[in-house]
């Protein structure tokens, strides 16, 4: 029971290590600032309205992109790859519930179901990232 408890622990810890480099490291410069180097705020533009540029990573970025950036940043470096992660991992779960099935047919009923819910859970996270991607692309952003 207490090795189950470290295992669940232990990678939400070291998660939790590398969340503030994805989350900080947003300053990524969009193209119409790209050339805009700078060490503070007041060397971008004056940030009296809203979506004014700020410094992020010694480039210049409006306000808004930076904080796309750092969703980006999260989806891509975080979400993403636990998706595929769990993905993978339900399959292989799959795989061994056939193997440790031999021929029983309720316990291969069970590792059917496991498939068909692996299957569902990677159609509804493309579906939701087409989705975005699809928004997005209508409205211009």
């Amino acid at each position: 029971m207490f090795m189950i408890k470290k295992s669940i622990i232990l990678p939400i810890l070291a998660s939790s290590l590398i969340l503030p480099a994805v989350f900080f490291g947003g300053g990524i410069a969009s193209p119409a600032l790209a050339a805009v180097a700078c060490t503070n705020n007041a060397e971008c533009t004056p940030a009296a309205s809203p979506g004014a540029p700020v410094c992020s990573n010694g480039v210049c970025v409006s306000g808004g992109q930076w904080f796309q950036n750092i969703i980006t940043n999260f989806l891509n470096i975080v979400v993403w790859p636990i998706f595929i992660a769990v993905s993978i991992i339900m399959f292989i779960w799959a795989g061994i519930l056939f193997i440790s099935a031999q021929g029983d047919p309720g316990k291969v009923a069970e590792a059917r179901k496991a498939v068909i819910w692996a299957v569902i859970g990677i159609v509804v996270g493309l579906l939701g990232y087409l989705s975005v991607a699809i928004i997005k692309g209508a409205l211009g952003l």
